[in-house]
């Protein structure tokens, strides 16, 4: 049976008070208790055609069983009237079932720069890779869930220039850093995937630094936080070793020489063909991938670049291996 573990990655049970750790509340930009009598769509347009998604009883309530979507998402997006930066997010929930998996996003100019997500026995955040050119996940921090289903929690999230902090409780929270953090957000989004639930309501300040931030508690908490069991997760292992060579790659030229010649054919393929890995164009390329051999075949020489650097990162971690 699903949990409802990983959706609590951000919250905290509501009976617990957090202090702020980076921010402190600002003015109030996004203030929905879901009292109205319809979804509010100049708040979330992403809700124009609100299949499985309502408003009743002061909730807003979803069930990913109507989605028309092949994975069974729904999702609940705000774009920012003007670009955000610093913010603190609460959101309370009050239930939710059979849920499989559920992402909290950022959107700046390059695609996704920050996604939370909650899967059954852990909850992570990451660096998405960006849009419009070859990139990769970064994965930053990663705890495991003992939270109870069907218990109302309030999720809260401080984002402060490079710096990310998410909260459930003393056990389980997230701190994460990345530059590309401190870039102006323009849309924040909820993706559901399966299930169903309801949301008592969410709310966002514009975030004000505080004269010193509270960090060395949690940083000495961290520490002592379960480590995650990820004997039986090996595509997030292996995702994460990926991820985490890279990063140590990015100043070996040999590395640099093959991730260049991605890019390139990324872009390349993307000017003549502009459905390629174009999420809003998935259809069209699904069709092309069955009927358009020059596409097929621009396809396969990609494929062989992925080989190509997989190939070598297999290599150094081999031979890293071998050192230790």
């Amino acid at each position: 049976m699903y949990k409802l573990l990983f959706f609590i990655l951000f919250s905290f049970h509501t009976a617990y008070c957090l202090d702020p750790v980076f921010l402190q509340k600002g003015d109030l930009i996004i203030d929905d208790n879901f009292d109205a009598v319809k979804i509010d769509i100049s708040t979330w347009p992403s809700a124009k055609n609100p299949l499985g998604q309502k408003v009743s009883d002061g909730f807003y309530h979803f069930d990913c069983s109507q989605s028309k979507d092949k994975m069974k998402r729904i999702t609940l997006s705000h774009n920012f009237a003007e670009a955000m930066g610093d913010f603190i997010l609460e959101l309370k929930i009050k239930s939710l079932h059979k849920i499989k998996a559920f992402n909290l996003g950022l959107n700046d100019d390059n695609g996704h720069c920050l996604v939370t997500r909650f899967d059954r026995k852990k909850i992570y955040t990451y660096k998405y890779k960006e849009k419009d050119k070859y990139s990769l996940h970064e994965y930053l921090d990663v705890i495991q869930s003992n939270l109870k289903d069907g218990q109302p929690y309030t999720i809260t999230m401080e984002v402060c220039a490079d710096k990310v902090f998410v909260h459930i409780d003393n056990e389980h929270f997230l701190m994460s850093q990345n530059p590309r953090f401190k870039n102006l957000k323009s849309k924040i989004f909820l993706t559901l995937e399966q299930g169903s639930g309801q949301i008592d309501s969410i709310k966002i300040w514009k975030g004000l630094t505080i004269a010193e931030a509270q960090v060395q508690n949690w940083l000495d908490k961290k520490t002592q936080r379960p480590e995650v069991n990820l004997d039986h997760d090996r595509r997030y292992k292996q995702n994460k070793a990926l991820s985490d060579t890279r990063m140590n790659l990015a100043n070996d030229p040999q590395y640099k020489k093959i991730t260049d010649s991605l890019q390139n054919k990324w872009q390349a393929i993307r000017a003549q063909y502009p459905y390629f890995q174009n999420y809003a164009k998935r259809k069209k390329e699904m069709e092309a991938k069955k009927s358009k051999p020059s596409f097929q075949a621009a396809l396969k020489e990609y494929k062989k670049l992925q080989d190509a650097e997989l190939a070598y990162l297999s290599q150094v971690q081999e031979r890293l291996s071998r050192q230790q």
